[in-house]
């Protein structure tokens, strides 16, 4: 394993263990002591993914995990996600899930069986 992909694998795992922070790729840059602009270019050379993509991709999921789970409202999930607004939420979440977050969670408790 290289030193770069070394480092991809801890930035990845810093991102899993904080992804319900709120954080930017300028943020995961200065941290990771790099510019922007490099620090994509080693995680797509790396992932094969965008940096952008795979945040909101796992931001996504966290969101769903949320919907399915909890009984967090959806502005607060849409926040916690990273989303300015509901609207963009319920765009990026519709896009993902062919589903509007609203009926994934609906869905997802009709679907619910206890433990």
């Amino acid at each position: 394993m290289t030193t770069r992909n070394a480092f991809i694998e801890r930035l990845i795992v810093w991102m899993q263990d904080n992804m319900d922070k709120p954080f930017s790729i300028q943020d995961l840059a200065q941290r990771a002591g790099y510019s922007k602009w490099y620090l994509q270019k080693l995680f797509y050379q790396a992932t094969h993914i965008t940096l952008g993509d795979y945040l909101r991709d796992k931001k996504l999921e966290m969101a769903a995990k949320k919907l399915k789970y909890s009984k967090e409202s959806m502005i607060t999930i849409a926040i916690t996600s990273g989303y300015t607004s509901q609207p963009a939420f319920i765009r990026a979440f519709k896009k993902k899930y062919k589903v509007t977050p609203s009926r994934y969670r609906r869905d997802s408790l009709c679907n619910f069986e206890p433990m």
